[in-house]
């Protein structure tokens, strides 16, 4: 699915973004290498792509994650730290919303909302990031459409016109390159 998926990310490049992706094959990168690898980055965000599963199998819908500063003692925060999640949360609200409104239209999607959260591989990252579960391979009918190459594409320049809208409401002088880790 992934290195489908990850073939259609250069689409971007003609809406302004430059996607760097971690990987193109099947090697695994440990969480580390993967933060470290996006802290290599000056002006970026960081979007950690991922397909769901539960032992649930009617269990469906796109989630998105990011690290909130509620989940942290507020004395230990620094200006900095809180900006970058404070953007990490627009990122979420922003790149989320985009992909539900713009699916639905097409397919039908279970919005699972935003949710804050502590996944390691946004833990160590300084840019703003976000973890985007984009549906459940243990679901048979999201299995095949991430299956999908017409889903991959949908999915994918949603995911660019989301990072878009976000980009744009930051102030005129910000300039984010994106690294995309799928």
């Amino acid at each position: 699915f992934f290195f489908f998926f990850v073939k259609n990310l250069p689409a971007g490049k003609k809406k302004g973004l430059t996607p760097v992706l971690l990987r193109n094959d099947d090697h695994f990168f440990v969480l580390d290498e993967r933060t470290a690898r996006a802290n290599t980055y000056f002006n970026c965000l960081f979007i950690s792509l991922h397909a769901n599963s539960a032992a649930n199998c009617s269990a469906s819908g796109i989630e998105t994650f990011y690290i909130d500063h509620y989940l942290f003692q507020p004395s230990a925060l620094l200006s900095h730290v809180y900006n970058r999640w404070e953007h990490s949360r627009q990122l979420a609200v922003q790149v989320h919303n985009t992909l539900i409104q713009t699916l639905n239209q097409t397919y039908e999607i279970k919005n699972r909302k935003v949710k804050r959260a502590v996944p390691i591989v946004l833990l160590g990252t300084f840019c703003p990031g976000i973890l985007i579960e984009l549906g459940f391979l243990t679901n048979e009918h999201e299995a095949q459409l991430l299956g999908s190459q017409e889903y991959q594409v949908a999915l994918a320049s949603t995911i660019c016109n989301g990072i878009l809208k976000f980009v744009k409401s930051l102030q005129k002088d910000s300039n984010y390159d994106t690294f995309i880790h799928a």
